[in-house]
């Protein structure tokens, strides 16, 4: 006999609730005797950090809060500076203090919004904002292996100061009114950072520093400063910066960044530095001038107010394109000894200019100089042949074309 679906459906709940039942008879469900103990977590379990107030991190003379201990601390509110006194200075090592999101606001003749007074190690100060302090928003100078992340600092005298070996990571210094928007000491990294409008200089940093994915835009000197040797430069813009874009006084190795539209050079040095796949364009005085020993490889000068690449002594370009710096030479070399190779020049003033001596130029290419001239190379250089291919069709029936080394004007 066929049962209905209803009956079917009932069947199951009755055997479903009789295996509950019987669970639950083995397991018990009576509670056991007494009160029910409380199972809520202390507040130190939930926020296992300390407030700064009055009462956790008082102040002093110098400072609104002064943190003394080593552990975690967080703001709970908007902080309003005091003249004369920075916000909250830490005299501790291995501190972190967490601004939460809130602002720490100066008043005229406020310090700084935080500082680290002392050789302390191991301070981060992260999420927040700072502005309108007198010396800086926010002062890490006195800390090795200091930390400030995801902060923004606008219109104090310095955006950010970091000390030896310290780390900036995604912050926004802008119209800083000090030296500039972060400055650094040795050995520093600095990435994804933008530095904007600040009197002075974009960022600073001293020797065997990285800076990696930053932006220097619209700073009244240059973008980005490197005062000392052994620095890396990675995948950085520089944007309308007063003098220069990037400028280095000691060796540097600087990979796929961009300069644009600054008001001396794009890219500039009085050392050995390497240039690899960066851009530098309208800019008013050269795209690179490269210091003595420095290379060039897979470089684009273009639309410079002088030369696009100029060359101290004993620097290789190659691989490289330098068109329209219409005041300039695609390249022009003013040191000696100096390797010029398979680049291309295209409506330059001149295409290649060689003023210096005991210079190699092979296997380059230029076209349409507005002077007329494409290779202008004084004597004491070696160069390939100088072979006009303009309109000629196949090459091989120029001679000379053919020669491993030949120069092309074409």
């Amino acid at each position: 006999m066929r049962m209905s679906s209803c009956a079917v459906v009932a069947g199951l709940i009755g055997v479903l609730m009789g295996v509950w039942v019987g669970h639950a008879s083995a397991q018990g469900l009576n509670p056991p005797p007494g009160p029910v103990a409380p199972t809520m977590k202390p507040l130190s379990d939930v926020e296992p950090r300390v407030a700064v107030n009055a009462a956790n991190t008082p102040g002093d003379k110098s400072a609104m809060f002064v943190i003394t201990r080593p552990g975690s601390y967080y703001l709970t509110a908007s902080l309003l500076g005091e003249a004369g006194k920075s916000g909250i200075e830490i005299d501790a090592s291995r501190v972190t203090l967490d601004l939460c999101g809130f602002d720490l606001k100066g008043v005229e003749g406020a310090v700084s919004g935080v500082r680290v007074r002392g050789k302390q190690t191991g301070v981060v100060v992260r999420n927040g904002s700072a502005s309108g302090w007198t010396v800086a928003g926010i002062d890490v100078a006195a800390s090795t292996f200091g930390t400030v992340e995801d902060v923004r600092s606008t219109g104090n005298g310095v955006g950010v100061l970091g000390g030896e070996r310290s780390t900036v990571r995604r912050c926004v210094a802008t119209g800083n009114t000090g030296a500039g928007g972060i400055l650094t000491g040795r050995s520093a990294t600095i990435e994804n950072c933008t530095s904007t409008l600040n009197t002075g200089i974009g960022v600073y940093v001293a020797e065997t520093s990285q800076v990696r994915g930053c932006i220097f835009e619209g700073n009244t000197t240059d973008g980005l400063y490197l005062d000392g040797g052994g620095c890396v430069i990675t995948s950085c813009i520089a944007e309308a910066n007063g003098r220069h874009g990037i400028a280095v006084i000691y060796g540097a190795a600087i990979t796929d960044s961009t300069a644009e539209h600054n008001g001396g050079d794009g890219m500039w040095s009085i050392a050995a530095v390497t240039f690899a796949g960066c851009r530098s364009s309208f800019n008013a005085a050269d795209g690179f001038e490269a210091g003595d020993g420095s290379t060039l490889t897979r470089c684009v000068a273009r639309e410079n107010g002088e030369d696009g690449l100029r060359l101290g002594n004993r620097v290789s370009a190659s691989e490289c394109h330098a068109v329209d710096q219409r005041n300039g030479a695609g390249i022009r070399a003013v040191g000696g000894s100096s390797r010029i190779e398979g680049n291309t020049l295209v409506a330059n003033s001149i295409g290649v200019r060689v003023e210096g001596t005991g210079c190699l130029i092979v296997r380059n290419s230029s076209t349409s100089s507005t002077s007329k001239t494409e290779f202008d190379i004084g004597p004491g250089n070696a160069h390939g042949p100088i072979v006009n291919v303009a309109g000629i069709g196949n090459l091989g029936v120029v001679g000379g074309a053919e020669h491993p080394r030949a120069n092309l004007v074409y």
